[in-house]
Formats: C-alpha cells, structure tokens, sequence
C-alpha cells in the first residue's frame, strides 16, 4: 500500500469541498472554495516531475460564482457537472485545442480547452449534491432548498421536482440499474424514488434518529451490485455509523461502526471483488467452489473525525483505517477505474492519495461478470424499458387482440386470392382506350384578384353508372363514378384524376401553397359544380371571401404557438403549434426541408422537456388554447380540433363560418371563439352543447364617427370573465360583458370624456396604484399596451370625483361581474354622493331596497309556495340590511338636512332586529 499527500494540489489554500476520478482514470477534478473547479492529470500520482509535456493542472473551470460544493464526472467520461453556492448546476464539456487564463490571476493557460454546455438553474439555495444517472441521461441534484430536482442532460430542461424532504437535502445515489433514486436529508431520513414516474416508494426514518450535530453533507452511495445503499451520519451508542439499507425491503440490515464523529461521505468502489488466492494452498489455485470465490463490495468512509475506513461486505472489521493525514473533516472519496487507487479531500484544503494492492482488497471482478450478475439478477438493462405485463386480464386481452388480427389478416389474403384470379377478363378496350387517348377539356377564368385559373371539365365515362368493368371489383380498379345531375341542376361527382391534376395548380389567392390538396379540391369541386349548373360558364360574382372584407381580422401565427397551464406543483405544460418538420432551436423553429411547413402544423404536448403526446395536422395552427381538461387548435381553414388532456381527438374537426380570431376557455369546459365573420361561439366541451351563439357586430358599430367608419372599431380581446360570461374589449377602450340571463350585452366600461365611465386624469395614477385583488377579479382589461381596471377608485375618490351617474353604472358593473368588493365600495360612494346632495327621493328607494319590503298582513311569502319571494335579503353573499346599517346610514348622517330620513330608518331597522331577536314575524308596514 502506498499513501500519499498530493502538497501540489491546492485551491488557492482554501476549502476543497468535492472530488471525483474521470472513468477512463485519465483525469480527477476537485472542487472548492475559489469557485473554481480544476482537472488535473492522474499522471501526475505516479509521476513528481512535472513539464510542458506532462502538466499537472490540465484546465480551470471558473463559470461559477460562489463556493463549488460537488463535482461529478459523467459515467461516459465526456461531461463533468459542478454545483455551487450560487444555486446553479453547470455542465461542461472539452473543445479542441488549449485553454485560456483568468486575467491578473497569474496562472498559465490552460492544457485543455473545457467550455459551459448547460446551466441548470431553479434550486433557490446552495446546491450540495449532484449525480448522473447510469445511462447519462439525467441529472441529480439537491439542494438547502430542501428540494430535489431532476434534469434532462441533454437540454438541461427540469424534469421533475422532488418535494418530500423537510429540511436540508445533502445526498443524491442513483440506483446502478437505473429503477431507483436514494436521497438523504438533515430531516433524519432516506427517501427511495422510483425513476418511472418520481414517486416516493419508501421513507426510512429509524438509524438516524439519534443523531446530534451539524455535518457539511450527507453523501450515500449504492453499491454496484445495486443491493446496499449505505448511507452517513447514523449513531448508535456509543458510536457513529453508517446504516445500510437493502434492496426491496428498504431497511437497515447492518451498520459500519467505528467512527468517532459523524459519516459525512461514503463511497463504494466501482467494482466487486474476491478473495485473492492462498498461494499455500491447492497450489496458488483458487478454488472456484469456495467461499472465498464469492464477490463482495469495497466501500471507502470519511468522517468528521479526520480518519478514514475502508471496508468490505465480506469482514466485519475494516480493512484500512487512516488517521492524522488531515487535520479536518473528510468531504469526499473516490475510486479510480481499476479499483485500486483511492482519492480522498478534506476541508482542511488538502487531497489524500491511497493506493492498494490485490493481496489487501482482493481480485476485481471483471466488467463482463458484472454485466452477467445484473443481468441475472435485475434481468437484460437493454429491454428494462418495456412494459412488463402487469395481470392476467392484459394477456388475455392481447391473445384476443391477435386473433381478431389474424383474422382481418385472413380476410386480405381470401380477397387477394381472388384478385389474382381477376385478371383473366380483361377490362373493355374502349375504356382504357379512351382514358389514354381523350384529351382534357379545360375552361380558363380570372378570379377577383387577377389571378389566371384553369379548370378542367369532368369527363363522362362509357360504363354503366356506379358499375366497374368486370374483373375489375378488388384488384384496384380505377371505378369512376361520373357527375350526376341533381335536381338543381349541380353535379356531384369529380374524377380522382382531375382532383390529382388539381392539386398541382397555383394557390387561391389566399396564400396556401403546398402539397395539401383537401381544401383546394373542396374549392375547385364547388365551382365546378357552378359552372356545369351555369352552362359552363363561371359566374363573375363567384369568388373566395376576402379576408379584408370579414368584421374582425383572423389571427395570424408568426410561426411556433405556444401555450402553457401550470399545474399545482408540477412543471407547466406546454403545447406548441409549430410548421411539420422544424425543430426548435434556442426559441426558434427551423426547418428540415422534409415537409412543407405552409401546409402541415405538429402538435406537440410536453412538460419538463418530456413530450407527453404529439399529432400533425394538414392545415396551419392560428391560436392555441387549454386548461386541465381539453385543448384547443385553431386552423386557417375554419377549423378548430378539441384534444382531450392525453391527446386524443375528443370531437370531430369542427367547422366554422370563418377562421377563429380570438379563442379563450375557462378553468372547466367552456370554450369560447370569436370568428372573423363577428360570429361569437361559447361551448360545453364535455357534453357537447352550445352554451351561447351571439354576433358582435351591434358592438363594433355602435358608435361610428362617420357612418362609412361602421364596423372598422377594432377587437382586442375577446374571453371567458370570471363570472363565467363573454367579455369582449374593443380597440376604443368599450368593453362589454353578455349578460347570460337578459341576452343582451352590457356596457361596463369606456374612456370617451364626456361617458359616465370616464377616467378622470386626476385620480387615474392613483387609482391604478391602489388596485387589489378584487379588482383584479373585477376584470383587468388591457388595450394597446395600456391597462385600466374596473372600479378601481376608493369610496372617497368615488365620491370627490364621480357623479351619480357614473356611480350608478359603475354599481351595475360591479353586479354584472360579481364583484362584491367593488360593489359595496361604489355603493358607499353612491350613499355619500346622494347624501352631500340631500337627494331624499333617491336615498328612500336605495334605503327600501336595502331594507327589505314590509309584509302585508295574512300574507306570509316564506310559507305560500304561490307567491314568489320578491326580495331577496342577500346582494353577492353580502346582508342588504347590514350594508344598510354599516355602509348607507353612517353615510347619510353627514349631512343634517335629510336627518329626519335618517331617524325614520333606524327606527324601522331596529324594530326588525328586535323583533328577529325575539323569533316574532317582522310586522307589517306602519
């Protein structure tokens, strides 16, 4: 055994807080204080001389801004990952040719040129652990955040948040097969994850109890058999351990004890091991037979009382204990890749080097053997990832899966049997003779906008109506159905062939070019049959409409749609609606020149960079939306697709009279669409009923400036409000909500001077300034950048500055939206309005309403079904009589000219609670 202090390895005489060996065991990396993280050279162990050809110090990583508490190698060797102080993961990757120096630092350059690939950011604390998924395709991290989060190694996007910690998360261990996730915290507890879905599948609470104190980290590893997880700073008197937990049952089955301060890392060796070989005995044979030929694990400990261990699951006693090489606590161990070298570093700012011998640890096992013992044990890794069979009903299902498929497969060989008799009746010469030889018959025209367009005349065909030739049925016969003639005097046929030669031509005028025949043969089908009933000729007034002629423009997509919903802790879900065969890239779409992106739009559904379900569609995406329950895409064809939450189709392609402008849905199953042609639609998704069909046009020309301007008042938005009913906002600052049970629109607000919902520029600043939450639920309404809210303004602005009428219409609003705040606010500016201007008639009405009708005697309304309450106690969950007593009747007191009103309405309030008190009827009127 040889030991050695590595005095030439320093950072900058601080901390160390990490280190890990490359797998290949060409390079070791350590991570401290500076901020730095430094790669140096495994040759420089076996070697003290040091040159320009042989360097210690291959490269210095200095991306990050605070203290690197972990670094860890990828299992393939070409990425190393750091986690620091300064809450970020980074990864990074060696470029060709040297490095660079940090300037002033006086250190030469780099030997080798390493480069940031990824920066993981979301932990809000200091990160203290990290570790790589066996395949390399993950990332472990955790943090002081009490959290535990999972990344995507090859774009670095979050896969999922792990939140079953209560406290400081200081360990990660992968599971060697790739199942699990171990995690360790200062919560005294382990948590074992499965990497299916990141469920927590167990908690051990029992080992760690007991312990007392504060330690840097908690690192745990699993052995590489995957059976152990041994995990640090246990306690059992009188003495630190460090339990093992076993596979399966997740509890500790023994303890490594012999430390005297608390295990901080532990670390097994990346191979098993067997005895070596008796050289007195069978003649320095091994006996394969043995007990001795059975593989165990190697694990190296490193405490807080600066020694460190190493074991074997073999002896109950450890193989090498060492003490005085550091004069504080040991942080972190490796193993290099032959098994025999050991790296240790402590806080102390110093790297420990231990190298031992076959005749100490034992013969390694060799990679082949323990490829073969996992497989035996966890089954082949290279089809762990498909679906096992889970019950009994799965296998029946799948066996009558098959039959029903053989016999659909039956069926298609019966028909080609008899398709390869057919073709001994050859079909009529003069059919095929003249689908060779006739010439097409085309009429040319010129639409609207210019354009020259050819359109080919259906052809008539010489056999019989609906009928093949014979031997032509099931061999893949052309059958051509010519165009009939209806009634009407339309066709209703079109040859397959024509619709080929159709596809080919120059797009409509619309600016739909591409490989996409549908709407184009849709288009050409319908003026044909125009032209056959016209007498061949094409009527001029025959056109597309024009999009410059619809009352609202429909929306346009720049090029990728993107729309997200944020689930309760969970990552956002994000659809995305971007050109068929483009990739995203850094926020932009490129294409792959597969495809026509003008033409195809793919649908594609992720969360935390996983796509949960994707679709293409023939047509191009306009607008985008959803909730938890459904989502909805929008099309340029008049098209809108429902998918339910998991992707599937839950209605057919809904066809609409123009193409949607605005699309918005609530938080359950209403959807709302605005088309372009003013038509607004509100539907019940999941019962499949129209909630409302309403136009707009009577808003966007209500109030023309000139009668040629009617009509041209913008729409800007377009929604489901919170009161469950359409709000629609127009360019001019009129906003209108559609009243469910009048069916009719409602005016709530506007910003014309001389309208009784003007904004007066004195209060305006602070009126926005002062906005809270109910008047964000009131509606927050946002036009060309600028935003106003709905009764915003206190009840003594309310009162200073508006006049009855505004406050009467504001009070409607306020009702129509179901905003009890706002309302009660605006009602005691009403109060205080009508009472400054002793408006008695006024203040009597809003005091009877608020009061409650007297009853008439020998009629009690609680009691006669018959007679249908006419008052009811309660405005938006609030008493009438207590806005009455605590809001109305202060503010009529301010002014002594209507006391005698106010005398009368207090006594009649107070006769009515005493009486209620007493549990007497409330009399009748005085």
């Amino acid at each position: 055994m040889i030991v050695e202090k590595l005095d030439w390895l320093r950072h900058a005489g601080l901390q160390i807080f990490s280190l890990d060996i490359q797998p290949d065991g060409s390079r070791f990396a350590t991570a401290g204080g500076d901020h730095k993280v430094r790669i140096w050279s495994m040759t420089a162990l076996q070697s003290s001389d040091q040159g320009p050809s042989q360097p210690r110090l291959l490269a210095t990583l200095r991306d990050h801004f605070g203290s690197v508490n972990c670094v860890r190698w990828a299992k393939g060797g070409h990425f190393i990952a750091s986690g620091s102080d300064d809450n970020l993961i980074l990864v990074h990757k060696r470029h060709p040719g040297s490095g660079t120096t940090e300037f002033g630092s006086g250190e030469p350059p780099d030997a080798e040129n390493w480069k940031t690939l990824l920066t993981l950011r979301g932990h809000s604390a200091d990160v203290v652990d990290l570790g790589w998924s066996p395949d390399d395709s993950m990332i472990a991290s955790c943090s002081l955040d009490n959290s535990v989060r999972i990344w995507s190694a090859l774009n670095g996007n979050l896969i999922s948040v792990l939140m079953g910690h209560t406290s400081l998360v200081k360990g990660v261990a992968w599971d060697p097969v790739g199942s699990f996730l171990a995690t360790q915290s200062d919560d005294k507890t382990v948590i074992i994850w499965h990497t299916g879905n990141w469920s927590m599948i167990h908690r051990a609470e029992g080992p760690w109890e007991k312990t007392v104190g504060f330690t840097f980290s908690r690192r745990l590893a699993w052995s590489p058999c995957g059976h152990f997880i041994t995990t640090t700073h246990g306690f059992q008197e009188p003495s630190h351990t460090a339990p093992v937990l076993e596979r399966g049952e997740w509890c500790t089955s023994f303890d490594f004890v012999g430390h005297n301060a608390p295990v901080v890392a532990v670390r097994y060796n990346h191979s098993m091991f067997r005895k070596a070989p008796d050289s007195k005995k069978n003649g320095g044979a091994n006996d394969a037979s043995g007990g001795d030929s059975a593989p165990y694990n190697v694990i190296a400990m490193g405490s807080q009382d600066c020694n460190i261990t190493v074991w074997t699951t073999a002896s109950p006693r450890p193989v090498f204990v060492g003490k005085h090489f550091f004069t504080q606590s040991v942080v972190d161990l490796s193993w290099s890749t032959d098994g025999y070298t050991l790296l240790c570093c402590s806080l102390d700012g110093t790297v420990a080097s231990f190298s031992f011998e076959a005749k100490e640890l034992g013969l390694k096992v060799t990679d082949g053997e323990m490829q073969e013992f996992k497989k035996t044990r966890y089954g082949d890794q290279n089809v762990r990832g498909l679906t096992l069979v889970e019950s009994a009903s799965q296998l029946i299902l799948e066996a009558a899966a098959a039959k029903q498929l053989a016999t659909s497969v039956g069926t298609v060989e019966v028909q080609s049997s008899v398709a390869e008799k057919a073709p001994e009746v050859p079909p009529p010469e003069s059919a095929a003779t003249n689908r060779k030889t006739r010439v097409l018959q085309q009429t040319e025209y010129r639409g609207a906008d210019g354009r020259r367009r050819i359109i080919p005349k259906p052809l008539e065909q010489d056999c019989k109506e609906n009928e093949a030739p014979d031997g032509a049925k099931g061999i893949g016969y052309e059958v051509f159905n010519p165009p009939q003639s209806s009634k009407n005097g339309l066709t209703t046929g079109l040859r397959s062939d024509v619709r080929e030669r159709l596809s080919t031509l120059e797009g409509d005028g619309t600016g739909r070019q591409g490989t996409d025949t549908r709407p184009k043969t849709a288009d050409v089908c319908m003026t044909d049959r125009l032209v056959a009933g016209a007498g061949g000729e094409l009527p001029k007034q025959v056109s597309r409409i024009s999009t410059s002629k619809l009352l609202i423009q429909p929306a346009s997509s720049p090029g990728v749609l993107t729309f997200e919903i944020h689930p309760s802790l969970e990552a956002p879900i994000c659809l995305e609606a971007r050109p068929a065969g483009t990739q995203q890239k850094g926020g932009t779409a490129e294409a792959n020149g597969v495809v026509d992106s003008s033409l195809e739009t793919d649908i594609v559904c992720s969360q935390g960079g996983k796509i949960l379900w994707w679709d293409r569609v023939k047509r191009k995406a306009t607008i985008l939306t959803g909730n938890s329950n459904f989502w909805a895409v929008a099309g340029d064809d008049n098209s809108v697709q429902i998918y339910t939450v998991a992707g599937r189709q839950a209605l057919p392609l809904l066809i609409l009279s123009s193409p949607a402008a605005f699309m918005d849905c609530d938080k359950d199953w209403s959807l709302l669409l605005l088309t372009g042609c003013g038509s607004l639609h509100m539907w019940d998704i999941r019962n499949s009923t129209s909630i409302l069909l309403e136009s707009v046009y009577a808003l966007l020309s209500c109030y023309p400036s000139t009668p040629s301007e009617a009509g041209q008042v913008r729409v800007v938005s377009a929604r489901i409000s919170e009161v469950g009913a359409p709000l629609v906002v127009l360019e001019n600052h009129h906003a209108f909500l559609f009243h469910m049970d009048l069916k009719c629109w409602l005016r709530i607000a506007d910003s014309f001077p001389s309208s009784t919902f003007c904004e007066f520029s004195p209060i305006l600043t602070s009126m926005r300034a002062k906005a809270g939450p109910a008047q964000k639920k009131a509606g927050s309404l946002c036009v060309d950048g600028t935003s106003f809210n709905l009764l915003k303004a206190s009840a003594h602005e309310l009162g200073s500055y508006n006049n009855r009428s505004q406050l009467e219409s504001q009070m409607g609003a306020a009702l129509a939206l179901r905003s009890a705040e706002e309302y009660r606010r605006c009602l005691l500016a009403y109060a205080r309005c009508l009472a400054r201007d002793a408006d008695k008639s006024r203040l009597r009405e809003l005091c009877e309403e608020l009061l409650g009708p007297r009853q008439s005697p020998g009629i009690d309304e609680s009691k006669d079904p018959a007679v249908p309450p006419r008052w009811d106690p309660c405005i938006l969950g609030m008493k009438k009589r207590d806005l009455l007593k605590q809001d109305v009747l202060p503010a009529m007191a301010s002014n002594r000219a209507i006391q005698r009103l106010l005398s009368e309405f207090v006594d009649l309030l107070t006769e009515i609670e005493s009486r209620v008190q007493q549990g007497l009827p409330e009399g009748s009127s005085p």
